[in-house]
């Protein structure tokens, strides 16, 4: 049996669907028609997003269901806490969910992208209640062919390539081809803007008043503009407050796990008198670098739900404001100290998270998909090319023929790689950008100003 399962827009169910974050949704069971149609194990989900348009873009296989009801032993608040990882409730979904006195569980499987059909609107009467259907037709005036490509046989046994096939793939190559085009051209952007805005009096006057330019706006402004004129989900980017409370706690443990490439590799560094922007030096990080994301992985897939998330905001707001405290308490707060917290974690945290992780990582993985699984982590091309990408803008950190620059920094260029993958692995996870712009933005935010005060190289 085949069920639509209406999803909501404004909390990036879908995006969290695809990237495996989210694999458990929960069915309202009607105490007044006990005996409808029951979800068992082989039916399958096609989910919509539960906004005007009727379109059906992504299947999953129902791998188990069970209903609960109130006369249970165990408490349904209960139930929702233990299996919030999995369900990726929001707060208002948690709350409205942990009043009713039955529902059912839903747990799925390999859901995936299909060749796009819509829904005939006449078919749409409540978007709160799952349909139930036998065949796509019911539900659609579309003809729609679901058999993936090279799956259609002729009756001699040889494949048989028809036009539906034919077209799907060449659709697929093709989005494939544009959505690696577009990434491309953003970012030959981004860098040609940054390059030609750095060699203006308005830049130097930043980076001897401030400490660092203001241009690294450009990362929040570019992605942002091209999502906003394409009328693209910004949850599908990962802006989205989903699971906020989760994903804080999560962006925490990963700056604590960061602490081992700062500590280790550029203590090691220090200690043999390497440079990190060096092969040699770029090495040794990058190998504390792996370490971190060895770590971080097995802390992703124990983690638990996150009912409060008051002290960890507390713990944010006192580890930013320690380098401006020590700064006050040495006699050196100005102007630099508090430019560098705001700029490190904002722009550098944020900002190239937003960039790297949030449009780059995100829109690769809607063309290409996201078909391995490493340790628990689904991923795709786009995680790959995006850590690329973030090394590759590492390196043209030394190149500015304009201001006398000629120098390709290609150690530091692989030591961020492996700094892109931790970043984009827990975005592949959590499916927002919070816990990576976390994990990115508060140990340069805390060690650079540091790093300024202690005059440290």
């Amino acid at each position: 049996m085949n069920f639509l399962v209406f999803l909501d827009t404004g909390a990036g169910e879908l995006e969290r669907i695809l990237s495996g974050v989210k694999s458990m949704v929960l069915k309202e069971r009607d105490p007044e028609q006990p005996e409808g149609q029951p979800v068992e194990p082989g039916d399958s989900l096609y989910f919509l997003r539960d906004n005007d348009e009727c379109a059906v873009r992504v299947k999953a296989t129902v791998v188990r269901a069970w209903p609960y009801e109130d006369s249970q032993d165990e408490d349904l608040v209960h139930i929702l806490k233990e299996l919030q990882p999995r369900l990726q409730l929001t707060e208002s979904q948690y709350n409205c969910w942990s009043t009713r006195e039955q529902a059912v569980f839903v747990e799925f499987e390999a859901a995936q992208k299909v060749p796009e059909f819509h829904i005939a609107p006449g078919k749409i009467t409540d978007r709160t209640r799952w349909i139930v259907f036998e065949e796509i037709r019911e539900v659609t005036e579309e003809r729609v062919d679901m058999e993936p490509a090279g799956n259609s046989k002729s009756g001699s046994g040889e494949e048989e390539v028809g036009p539906n096939v034919q077209a799907r793939s060449e659709g697929g190559t093709k989005a494939k081809l544009l959505a690696l085009v577009e990434v491309l051209v953003v970012y030959g952007v981004f860098q040609a803007l940054v390059q030609t805005l750095r060699s203006t009096r308005v830049v130097q006057w930043e980076f001897q008043n401030l400490g660092w330019s203001y241009i690294g706006g450009l990362a929040f402004f570019i992605p942002a503009l091209v999502i906003w004129l394409r009328r693209r989900n910004w949850a599908d980017y990962g802006i989205s407050f989903a699971n906020w409370r989760t994903n804080l706690d999560l962006g925490i443990k990963a700056f604590l796990v960061t602490c081992i490439p700062f500590v280790l590799g550029l203590g090691g560094l220090q200690l043999l008198g390497w440079e990190y922007r060096d092969m040699n030096g770029g090495a040794l990080a990058a190998l504390t670098d792996i370490v971190a994301i060895a770590i971080m992985i097995h802390i992703l897939n124990r983690q638990k739900a996150v009912a409060s998330g008051r002290n960890n905001l507390i713990v944010v707001a006192v580890l930013l404001l320690l380098p401006v405290g020590i700064a006050l308490w040495m006699g050196r707060l100005n102007l630099v100290i508090v430019s560098t917290v705001i700029w490190q974690f904002v722009l550098s945290g944020f900002g190239e998270e937003f960039m790297y992780r949030g449009y780059f990582q995100s829109h690769l993985n809607q063309a290409f998909g996201r078909p391995y699984k490493v340790f628990g982590i689904q991923f795709g091309p786009g995680l790959l090319i995006a850590a690329l990408l973030f090394g590759l803008m590492h390196a043209f950190n030394g190149f500015n023929p304009a201001i006398g620059l000629g120098s390709m920094y290609w150690g530091w260029a692989l030591w961020t790689f492996f700094g892109g993958l931790f970043g984009g692995i827990i975005r592949e996870k959590t499916g927002t950008l919070l816990a990576p712009g976390i994990a990115h933005g508060l140990p340069d935010a805390i060690g650079e100003p540091l790093r300024i005060l202690m005059g440290w190289v």
